[in-house]
């Protein structure tokens, strides 16, 4: 028969195992549920920037594009008041021609400069965009769930024996006498040494 401190020892053993293995279920999943929102906020997050990117190059597109169309009209209109003032003074000849080229020379120049000032920009959206990317895929990466390992049922099983084990035979010694046997001499003893 076991005595009633073996019993406690092992049935505590047992309770600290199996209740173990389900804390440490829980654990893991109350981690994964923690990451699977941590992916989602990244994500999110990286949507929002990538659409306040979208909009910058939106609006980036129509202010170039409006650029472009006020210097063509200043470049026909001074073009055309050139034209109008030769013709209204008498003037004809290449002197108002090369004018006229002069204007759309400088007309073109600007709407180059233009754009690759644009081009400039798309290459800096660019690369913003592949950073956010970038960010976004880190924060996915660093959330990955971290698993606490569940202890092992076999290893707990015998590490609960053991004590048990133990427990028993402490109390079965101390039924004895309360000492010690000498396992080489067979004699007992109160002292350890």
């Amino acid at each position: 028969m076991i005595d009633p401190i073996t019993g406690l020892t092992v049935i505590a053993g047992l309770g600290n195992l199996f209740g173990g293995a389900a804390a440490s279920r829980k654990m893991n999943k109350i981690n994964k549920q923690i990451a699977e929102r941590t992916q989602r906020e990244a994500a999110r997050a990286s949507v929002q920037m990538l659409t306040g990117l979208s909009i910058r190059q939106r609006q980036g597109d129509t202010a170039a594009g409006q650029k472009q169309a006020a210097l063509a009209r200043q470049a026909r209109t001074a073009t055309a008041e050139q034209v109008a003032g030769a013709a209204a003074a008498g003037v004809e000849g290449r002197s108002v021609s090369a004018v006229a080229q002069d204007y759309m020379r400088q007309e073109n120049l600007r709407a180059a400069v233009i754009g690759k000032e644009r081009e400039y920009e798309l290459l800096q959206l660019q690369e913003q965009r592949e950073g956010i990317v970038a960010q976004a895929q880190s924060r996915i990466n660093q959330a990955q769930p971290q698993v606490t390992p569940e202890p092992n049922i076999l290893g707990g099983l015998l590490q609960v024996g053991a004590q048990g084990l133990a427990s028993y035979a402490a109390g079965f010694q101390a039924v004895e006498g309360g000492g010690f046997r000498n396992i080489y001499s067979g004699k007992g003893s109160t002292s350890i040494f």
